[in-house]
């Protein structure tokens, strides 16, 4: 009967502040609005029908506040099935919010969807950064790999994020994340493309075009190896790394011992280092390839 009576008492109530909102009369609709959120609180419908109603009558910022409070309450009491149902009942109305869509990701953290939890942190994330809101747009996409590091949509996101703020070491650093879990998950195209992102980037990352060869090579590109190899232990002779360059080379060359170019290549390198001996005797192989090829 309790229950009756009060369902009877709200519904009058919120008939009123109909009236009241049609009257312009503010003030006493939003007393009514606060005193049947006093008299059945638990209600969690209700109070969102009430939000609804406050907004549809052009309050927005009160209704605002009523989802925001309540939510924030509801959560506050470890309830968060009912906190994340005020949340996406704001987030109806309130679609960029960023406080509400917090909590909506903390909600869901809590409730063990981790996953809708991160696309959730994900647009929220989008939001600052739309605002110009860099540093909260950062911690955002860090708070999410502190907890789930390998993840590929927050590791794409924020590459793509640093690229466009110009933090292009950051988004190194990511795309060698990602492109070693798409390595260890066995997906090697993927894996190249985000090293091959890499290295439009930074070419200058002489380690990571190294290993981007070795990718190529356990995919079967053997062209692909060579070639890559070539091109780094070459940036490394220029660089005055002979005996890092020589390593390469002589990887290369066992890959491709026919290979004049390669060889040339292990000769000069040999030069470089001052490895007299080894110069020497590369550069009679050489001598006789050339012959070869007449």
């Amino acid at each position: 009967i309790k229950t009756g009576r009060l369902d009877v008492a709200a519904q009058q109530g919120i008939e009123l502040i109909q009236v009241y909102f049609d009257r312009q009369d503010d003030q006493r609709a939003l007393e009514m609005l606060s005193h049947i959120a006093e008299i059945d609180p638990l209600n969690i419908e209700r109070r969102i029908s009430l939000a609804r109603l406050v907004h549809v009558n052009g309050r927005e910022q009160v209704a605002f506040q009523e989802f925001l409070l309540l939510a924030s309450k509801l959560f506050g009491e470890n309830r968060w099935e009912d906190s994340l149902r005020v949340c996406n009942a704001g987030l109806e109305l309130f679609q960029d919010d960023a406080r509400l869509r917090d909590l909506m990701g903390r909600a869901l953290l809590k409730l063990g969807r981790k996953s809708e939890a991160i696309q959730v942190q994900l647009h929220l994330a989008a939001i600052h950064d739309e605002r110009g809101e860099e540093a909260k747009a950062q911690r955002v996409y860090e708070t999410i790999l502190e907890d789930q590091p390998d993840d590929q949509a927050t590791l794409e996101a924020m590459v793509d994020w640093a690229l466009r703020h110009d933090r292009y070491g950051l988004a190194v650093d990511h795309l060698v994340r990602l492109a070693e879990n798409h390595y260890v998950a066995g997906a090697l195209d993927r894996a190249i493309d985000a090293m091959e992102r890499i290295q439009t980037i930074d070419p200058g990352r002489l380690d990571l075009k190294a290993r981007l060869a070795e990718i190529y090579l356990e995919q079967g590109d053997e062209n692909g190896a060579c070639a890559t190899w070539l091109a780094t232990a070459r940036a490394l002779a220029i660089a005055g790394r002979h005996d890092a360059a020589i390593e390469i080379h002589e990887k290369t060359l066992a890959l491709r011992p026919e290979n004049i170019e390669i060889i040339e290549a292990l000769t000069e390198a040999y030069a470089g280092a001052g490895r007299d001996e080894d110069h020497q005797r590369q550069a009679l192989v050489l001598g006789e390839r050339l012959k070869e090829e007449g």
